[in-house]
This record gives structure tokens, sequence and C-alpha cells, in this order.
């Protein structure tokens, strides 16, 4: 009877609790579930400020980034217009120096010339004494006819030296110049005010080096093109009415003669050997002269450019412009009279040389021709 009670006993309490269960309320029931959610909306809207925040803070960083980099590249901008203008006024400055040096050298240059050729004058006086004289013996016909032929070669000679030696000169004087703009340029960068007082006497020692084209340079190209001259002029006599193309062809043919292959090696600078001799004679000193470091490296970075693939090319087209316009300078005096011959303008070969016997304006003509250069 005791188990069967405590069975009942048993069996009682169980459905007794769960009618208890049974009749609990759901909030009871859902407590912990309701806690746990209302913890993770707790969370997620404290994350919505840091968001935010991090958001302003990485776009301020961003946004002062992009401002100094903005200010930097202005910065950059405006020293390579400040760097600019200086290139720009050092090359308009250096042009204005190479212009001035080379019409400066251009009266000792003609001198030289003319002292080549001293004979012209004393040929002309004798032709004009013979002039008066209207019967002339035999012995007196054949010596005007040799002063004829000597002033037909040393005029075609000396004009056509002068148009290489002014194109030799004015093109040594721009490489100089360009070196020395360069140089004095890096300086002004630099700062090194100082390195400039301490390198003129450099500069004025590499400037000097134009003597060596003046006088010696000259020299070797009139004797060499006096020959060619004789070659192509014998047997032309000067009553002989050469048309205007005819004169091209003599010119020409005396360009092909003295530009052979590197020719021009020898046209700017001396040798090694000589360079000392030849600043003593430049600066009419009798004193050794030291070449320095750095005066051996402007020569040396000279010839550099002169041995450059483009400077054969570059000096051929200087001369082909230098020529064209001696050859223009000289076509308005054919119009005087005309060739019955495929009625082509000429002139006697006497008449020309008057005409190229003007130097000096002849090479102020050809240096004009060099602002496109």
């Amino acid at each position: 009877m005791t188990k069967t009670f405590s069975a009942t006993l048993t069996k009682g309490q169980n459905i007794l609790d769960r009618k208890c269960i049974n009749n609990c309320p759901s909030s009871i029931m859902t407590a912990p579930e309701n806690s746990h959610s209302q913890l993770s909306m707790t969370k997620t809207e404290s994350k919505g400020p840091t968001i935010s925040i991090a958001f302003i803070l990485a776009f301020t960083w961003l946004f002062r980034l992009i401002k100094r980099r903005l200010l930097e590249l202005q910065q950059e901008r405006a020293q390579r217009n400040r760097n600019n203008e200086l290139i720009l006024k050092c090359f308009n400055q250096y042009v204005r120096d190479c212009n001035y040096t080379t019409c400066s050298l251009l009266p000792n240059l003609e001198e030289k010339l003319k002292s080549y050729s001293s004979a012209v004058e004393e040929i002309t006086a004798q032709l004009h004494e013979l002039s008066k004289t209207k019967v002339l013996m035999a012995d007196e016909k054949l010596r005007k006819l040799e002063l004829w032929n000597q002033l037909k070669v040393v005029g075609f000679a000396r004009t056509i030296t002068a148009v290489y030696v002014v194109n030799i000169l004015h093109v040594f004087e721009h490489i100089q110049l360009s070196i020395l703009a360069r140089m004095n340029y890096v300086h002004q960068v630099v700062n090194e005010r100082e390195k400039i007082a301490t390198d003129l006497e450099t500069e004025r020692f590499y400037l000097t080096f134009s003597w060596y084209i003046i006088n010696v340079v000259s020299l070797k190209l009139y004797t060499r093109i006096q020959s060619e001259v004789e070659k192509n002029l014998d047997g032309i006599s000067l009553k002989t009415m050469l048309p205007f193309i005819k004169i091209c062809e003599l010119i020409q043919n005396v360009r092909d003669a003295i530009e052979i292959k590197s020719w021009e090696n020898e046209c700017f600078l001396p040798k090694e050997s000589e360079e000392t001799l030849v600043l003593q004679n430049g600066l009419g000193s009798l004193d050794s002269i030291h070449l320095t470091k750095h005066l051996k490296g402007l020569l040396n970075e000279t010839r550099d450019i002169l041995s450059h693939p483009d400077f054969h090319p570059t000096f051929t087209n200087t001369l082909n412009s230098s020529f064209g316009l001696f050859t223009e300078s000289l076509y308005p005096h054919f119009r005087k009279s005309t060739s019955h011959e495929n009625n082509e303008p000429s002139l006697p070969l006497a008449h020309n040389i008057s005409d190229v016997d003007e130097i000096h304006a002849f090479s102020a003509l050809i240096f004009t021709a060099y602002e496109e250069y």
C-alpha cells in the first residue's frame, strides 16, 4: 500500500508539474531569449557612431593629403617655370654674346685675308697705269694679261675663303659659348657665384682658341682654295661671257675638291700637342702657360661635339646656305646683259671680280643667315 501511495504521489506530482509549466506566462519562458536580443541591438547601435567617425577621419586625412600634394605640384610647377625662364634668359644672352663675338672678330679676319692677297692692290694699281697707255707693246700686253689672270684667281680665292672661314668661326663660337652658357647656368642654379669668378680666366683662355681659326686655318684654306681656283679657271678668258650657272659650277667644283672626307677635323682646334703654343700666340704671352684641368675638359668636350655624327651634316647645311647667299648676291648683276645663247643672262668674268671683293659686307650678309640655325 505504501508503494502504491508513493507511486500515486509521484504520478500526481508529475501531472502537477506539467500543468504548472503549461499555465506559466510566455514572458517568463522567453526572458533569457529577449535579454540576448536586446544585447545584440545595443552593440549594433554602438557601432554606428564609431564607423561614422572613422569615415570622417579618413576623409579628413585624405583631403589633407591631396591638398598637400597639390601644393607640392604647384611649387614644382612654379620652380620649373622659374628654371625655364632662367634657361631662356641664359640662351638669349648666349645668342647675343655669340653674335657680338663673331662680329668683333670679323675685322681681324678681313685684315688677315687681305694680307694673304695684298698683291691685289698692287695689281690694280699696275692695271690702272697700263690702262693710261694708248698703245701697248707686246710685253706690256702680256704683262697686262698676267695681271688680270692673277686678279681673277685672287679675287675668287679670297672670297671663297671668306665664306669658309666665316662659317667655321661662327660655328666654333656657337659651340664655345653654348658650353660656357650651360656651365654658367648650372653655377647660377646651385648658387656657386664664387666658382664663376674663378672660371673667368679659364673662359678667356678657352675663347682665345679662335685665334687659331683666324690666323692658321684661314691661311691653310686660302692656299688650298687658290690652287683649286687656278685649276678650274685655267684657260677661261676674262672676256668669256660666263653664264650664271657656270659660275655656280665653278664654285661647286672648288667645294668638292676642298670638302673631302673629315676635312673639317683640322679647321676648328689644333692638335693636342699644339694647344699650348696656340694659346701663347693667341694671348701674345712669352711666359709659359699651363693648361688647367678645367680648360682641358672644355677642349675635350669641344672635340666630342665636333666628332658627333650630327655635326658634319649640320655644318655642311650651313655652308650650303652661305654659298647660296653668295650666289644669290651675284645673280642681280647678271641681269644687266643677256647672252644670245639660250637667252641666259651673263657677264664677263672681269666684271664679277669687283662684285665678290667686298669681304666685310659679304661676311655680314652671311652672318645674318644664321638666325634660323
